[in-house]
């Protein structure tokens, strides 16, 4: 078989196998959703039984699931080799979406303090690493480019984490690769997003 494994029955099945992110929704805590090998589920009961949701979704990693905190049908996915997905159905269904965003979406931060203000991290062009932040201020429909001032030399360096302050949309933190000291890798802080 493949090296990704086969999905037939009686043979190597990957559901848990590879889990990449988990979600609970903070209006409905036994509403969940969990990433896998080329897949995405939804939980209605806790975790209990689980729905494959990739319809509109291209088989590949998905990175993040993260469901909107204001709009409770909206989903936002980020995806290896393909970038953000959106879902406006509570994941019936999925768009792509590029309007000023990457691929390789590996991180997406969104804060109930502002519904429509969204973060994401994912490489600057179209590779594999993730090197650049981009910012939605309109829930995600389209993207921009911050300066990213302040940071080591993203050319050299990786960031996969991205964590916006619940109570303020401009606080922001950022993972970055390397050794963990100053103008090198370590958790930044922005509070002018």
């Amino acid at each position: 078989g493949a090296w990704w494994g086969r999905m037939r029955p009686g043979m190597y099945n990957h559901f848990g196998s590879a889990l990449g992110y988990i979600a609970a929704d903070p209006n409905d805590p036994a509403h969940w959703y969990f990433t896998d090998w080329y897949a995405c589920y939804e939980s209605l009961d806790a975790g209990k039984s689980w729905t494959l949701r990739i319809d509109g979704v291209e088989m590949t990693v998905i990175h993040t699931v993260v469901p909107d905190l204001a709009d409770e049908k909206l989903i936002h996915v980020g995806m290896a080799d393909l970038g953000y997905f959106r879902s406006t159905d509570a994941g019936e269904t999925y768009s792509w979406n590029n309007r000023g965003i990457s691929n390789n979406i590996k991180s997406i931060a969104t804060t109930p303090a502002d519904a429509t203000r969204m973060y994401a991290v994912g490489p600057r062009e179209w590779h594999w690493y993730a090197n650049q932040v981009f910012i939605s201020r309109d829930g995600g429909q389209s993207w921009s480019r911050p300066a990213m001032n302040g940071l080591p030399d993203m050319d050299k360096a990786r960031c996969n984490t991205i964590v916006v302050n619940p109570r303020n949309p401009d606080e922001v933190y950022l993972t970055v690769s390397g050794e963990v000291r100053k103008n090198e890798g370590g958790v930044y802080r922005s509070i002018d997003a």
